[in-house]
């Protein structure tokens, strides 16, 4: 699934694989687990998250590969945000296996005047890693402690979302 920062490609994605019984896999929850096993790929996955710079190809491939070869993958199938960006990493999946070519790829088109108000209004607790839109009901029924915990995502903040 393609579109723009703030589409509500997780979203969707979250909706088909529930509807459909198949694995969502997203390269940005890949990071993140990565980014905790605290390893020496670490500093390198951070930094180019706070940057806003693409990650480089060897660590998402690599990522990327071993989530494909899951047996759950295997078996049921997947839908997969956040992946390709590049034309490298669209050619990727036919290289390193050509069953791994997608069967069905969507597209999803906002105006970047509609995505720059959604990071705007989005927020995530840095305890648990959720993101809340500020103006969804979802958000409305959280604790206070949990509403003041709430951070500016790196990549929602100005600098950073438009070089996305």
């Amino acid at each position: 699934m393609l579109g723009p920062p703030c589409s509500r490609k997780y979203e969707i994605a979250e909706v088909i694989a529930k509807k459909f019984n198949i694995i969502h896999i997203s390269l940005h929850d890949l990071l993140n687990k990565e980014l905790k096993r605290n390893n020496e790929n670490s500093q390198v996955l951070l930094n180019c998250l706070n940057t806003g710079d693409l990650v480089p190809d060897k660590y998402v491939f690599k990522l990327l590969e071993d989530r494909l070869y899951a047996s759950d993958c295997m078996i049921n199938g997947w839908i997969l945000t956040g992946f390709p960006k590049t034309a490298s990493q669209l050619h990727y999946l036919d290289l390193v296996n050509p069953t791994f070519k997608p069967s069905l790829i969507v597209i999803i088109q906002n105006e970047f005047k509609t995505v720059e108000e959604r990071s705007n209004q989005r927020r995530i607790d840095p305890l648990t890693g959720k993101v809340y839109d500020l103006s969804s009901q979802k958000y409305q029924k959280l604790t206070p402690n949990i509403k003041e915990r709430l951070i500016v995502k790196t990549e929602d903040k100005k600098e950073v979302f438009k070089k996305r």
